[in-house]
């Protein structure tokens, strides 16, 4: 498995639980290599598989709650009408929806949805799709389809008085903010 693109590690169950303690929403992004810096072939079948089922059980693990989403990146500007990145983002979708329904079973529906963050044009082909729920319009206005009004998160410019420079992003009651129920008990 190649070395992942983000340098960040993994939320964890505590880290959830304080920052739902502090009253802040939480949303979840996944993002391992994610097509970045022109990687397309680390969006496939096999890596939407492996990712999605990662993504899932760690959902499990902080819990996140049932019926909010897990936002894949695609996180690069490629533009789906082109076949040459509309099948490797297609089948890397494919494997996310296939770990999220074997990880819920024969028979039961997956607990969370599928998302996808990035440019405007792979949210809305995605979504037309039926591939993902929910989309997370990237900042970034070269990128193909910018002007996508369909979003339910959309990123925001860095502020650089945050720490570690987080984006400002404007939610919708569809983008699937969560907090870990009962959190300030549960923090010591």
């Amino acid at each position: 498995m190649p070395p992942p693109y983000s340098h960040y590690p993994t939320l964890t169950r505590l880290e959830a639980q304080a920052l739902s303690a502090a009253g802040l929403s939480l949303a979840s992004i996944w993002e391992y290599i994610s097509g970045s810096q022109g990687r397309i072939e680390s969006l496939n079948y096999n890596a939407g598989l492996n990712e999605g089922g990662r993504a899932y059980k760690q959902a499990l693990a902080l819990p996140q709650p049932d019926g909010t989403p897990i936002y894949f990146a695609v996180d690069e500007g490629y533009d789906p009408q082109k076949p040459e990145y509309a099948g490797p983002i297609d089948d890397y979708f494919k494997g996310v929806n296939d770990a999220f329904a074997q990880a819920a079973g024969p028979g039961n529906q997956p607990k969370y949805a599928i998302g996808v963050y990035g440019p405007g044009a792979v949210c809305a082909w995605l979504k037309g799709k039926g591939r993902v729920a929910s989309t997370w319009l990237a900042n970034a206005k070269l990128w193909p389809g910018y002007s996508y009004a369909d979003w339910d998160v959309k990123q925001g410019f860095r502020d650089p008085a945050l720490p570690f420079g987080h984006d400002i992003d404007e939610c919708k009651p569809s983008g699937g903010l969560w907090q870990i129920p009962n959190a300030a008990a549960n923090v010591a």
